[in-house]
């Protein structure tokens, strides 16, 4: 500020406001005049700050005087002047803003920023600018004229796939028309990698299989190394079934989750499960998996002679059997198809037929034909057993029984191939393992393809007569089972060779014999022709112990005999003769004893007749010969 005096010179230059808050602040520039009222200057000068004055925000009204040393004041010189010291109020609002700290999904994210500086009662220089900033780089911007109190507002929209994964700082700034600014930054992540998701259980297991059972697991694993994952969803057929969340704060986190699909809930036919594993920044990855259901039972009717004879002999050569099976129809009900007929005779396999079907509700019609001659005479269980492509099973039995018939066959062996070597371990296998097994109790496991062998052997009564229903075992070799002689006395025994083995005969009514044969690797052993010798029908009652029943001493000696037999030798009688005072106790099989008051004695001779030789009970050492033998038995050891 310049003043002149021409006359006494200028004491003082004032300046005066009048500011909105009434505080009215001033300053006095005194241009320094000496002692004499002569010595002021006629010119001077005053510089002030608006700092100084700290005015308040809005307009005031400065005003400048200037004075002489006799209190002359000049006219003062004003003018408005407007203040502005605070920075912009700033408001921010929307998706991008609400995701401080969060992951950003692939979606758009927009944000509202609303600025202001000064209004109608506290005017201010009001908002020049408004901007965007992404990692310290513009992303939008705005700006406006103001003269005052001018508020401005601006939308952005952020697209997270236009960032790299990552963290990034976004920040809004809004400037005044003086230069202040205010600021506000926030940090969102991006991650726009889908999680990886694993399943696995019955479900998948069994995936495009049609389902027949009540109950499938199937298990959701999903991991994200961004982000982490937030939730796993279960959908059948586009509907929500299950469904799991979790926080993960500081991300990469995993997620399992265990999903029981129970077919009854949803019905027959085909079914969509879904299992979609969605990650914190809403990133999806989805799997899907088929679910064919078929809790319906097949159908099936039969016709035929073998069902026709139910409850009745079987006379004829052989029976038929047709089997017509249904699962389901493309038209009412979609099942899942047949896949086999089985006709089994006492739990065995008798036969078989199977078929695939992928097209699902497919029928099956099979013709079976039996051959009584196969089995052996007595009752048996005939049973059909229809499964579809689900596994449910429809089943059927009856009754029939096979006359006893002197000339019953062998068990019919498989064809062997005329052009190919087959090997006795596979000619074999039927004796033991095929479906009308003759060679009852083997372990099919405990006979082995290199060592295969089969015994062979007959056995005829005394009178020469084949002996049919004799039951064979091998001592000391329970895994071979046992099985039976046929009407016409032959045997077929499959076993091990390589080595001497001890066959045992038994029959009710007959004595029991034993017979070692030497058996070689893959080949068939004959065991030496054998007669079985029935129990001597003379029976003797031997009191033990000192005194008879009624209480009377025993005095003399008792004598049991067998009958009277005669051949080239004459006729005799085995003899065994008790003295009194004998006693006796049986062992049982618990392992405790029982004492006997008496016992029923029989004696029975082997060496009767030229069958003598083959009647013997076992093999007699190299160094004795053939000679007399008997058998003593005990009934009550027998029973």
């Amino acid at each position: 500020m310049a003043a002149s005096d021409p006359g006494l010179g200028v004491q003082t230059i004032k300046l005066t406001s009048q500011t909105p808050d009434g505080a009215n602040p001033s300053r006095t520039v005194a241009p320094g005049c000496g002692t004499r009222v002569f010595e002021c200057p006629n010119q001077a000068s005053a510089t002030f700050r608006y700092a100084d004055l700290h005015l308040p925000d809005g307009t005031s009204t400065l005003s400048v005087r200037a004075t002489d040393p006799i209190a002359h004041t000049s006219a003062p010189t004003s003018w408005q002047v407007r203040a502005d010291s605070s920075a912009p109020t700033l408001s921010v609002a929307g998706r991008l803003h609400d995701a401080a700290g969060h992951f950003l999904d692939s979606n758009d994210y927009p944000l509202q920023v609303s600025a202001a500086d000064g209004d109608a009662t506290h005017p201010n220089s009001g908002v020049k600018s408004i901007e965007i900033q992404v990692d310290g780089q513009r992303k939008d911007y705005v700006e406006q004229s103001c003269d005052a109190s001018c508020p401005l507002s601006r939308s952005f929209t952020l697209h997270p796939a236009d960032y790299a994964e990552g963290n990034h700082t976004v920040s809004a700034i809004a400037t005044d028309t003086v230069g202040h600014q205010t600021r506000q930054s926030w940090q969102v992540k991006v991650d726009r990698t889908p999680p990886a998701l694993t399943l696995s259980g019955e479900l998948t297991n069994h995936a495009g299989e049609w389902l027949g059972g009540d109950s499938y697991g199937l298990t959701g694993a999903a991991s994200d190394a961004g982000g982490g994952m937030k939730s796993i969803e279960v959908q059948v057929d586009g509907q929500r079934a299950d469904y799991v969340e979790q926080p993960c704060d500081a991300g990469g986190c995993s997620l399992s989750h265990d999903f029981t699909y129970l077919t009854d809930r949803y019905g027959d036919g085909q079914h969509a499960v879904t299992v979609i594993a969605t990650d914190q920044a809403g990133n999806q990855t989805q799997q899907a998996v088929t679910a064919k259901v078929d809790r319906t039972v097949p159908t099936f009717s039969l016709s035929g002679t073998l069902k026709d004879a139910e409850g009745q002999q079987l006379t004829a050569d052989s029976y038929g059997l047709s089997v017509n099976a249904f699962d389901g129809d493309a038209a009412a009900h979609q099942g899942s198809g047949v896949k086999s007929i089985e006709l089994q005779v006492d739990g065995q396999r008798a036969d078989y037929v199977s078929q695939p079907c992928d097209a699902g509700s497919c029928p099956l019609f099979h013709d079976f034909t039996l051959d009584p001659a196969e089995y052996r005479f007595g009752s048996h269980t005939i049973r059909v057993i229809v499964t579809d492509q689900a596994g449910r099973t429809a089943e059927s039995s009856w009754q029939v029984s096979v006359p006893d018939n002197p000339a019953d066959a062998p068990p019919r062996a498989p064809h062997l191939s005329g052009t190919a070597t087959t090997s006795l371990y596979d000619a074999s296998r039927f004796l033991y393992a095929g479906p009308n097994a003759v060679q009852t109790g083997a372990d099919p496991a405990a006979i082995t393809p290199v060592r295969a062998a089969v015994l062979r052997g007959k056995v005829t009564s005394s009178d020469g007569q084949p002996l049919g229903g004799v039951h064979l075992t091998v001592v000391d070799h329970p895994e071979y089972g046992s099985t039976l002689t046929r009407a016409n006395g032959e045997f077929y025994m499959a076993v091990n060779g390589g080595g001497r083995l001890r066959v045992r005969y038994e029959r009710d009514g007959y004595l029991p014999s034993e017979r070692w044969v030497d058996v070689a690797w893959q080949d068939y052993a004959f065991a030496d022709d054998v007669v079985l010798v029935p129990i001597d029908g003379n029976v003797t009652d031997v009191q033990l112990g000192t005194q008879q029943p009624g209480g009377s001493p025993l005095g003399q000696i008792q004598v049991a005999r067998g009958g009277v037999v005669t051949d080239s030798n004459g006729s005799r009688q085995a003899t065994l003769m008790f003295k009194p005072g004998t006693t006796a106790q049986m062992t049982l099989p618990d392992g405790t004893t029982q004492p006997l008051s008496d016992l029923h004695v029989r004696a029975t001779e082997y060496t009767v007749g030229q069958s003598g030789p083959a009647a013997m009970p076992g093999e007699l050492p190299a160094n004795s010969a053939y000679t007399y033998a008997a058998d003593y038995s005990v009934d009550e050891a027998l029973a």
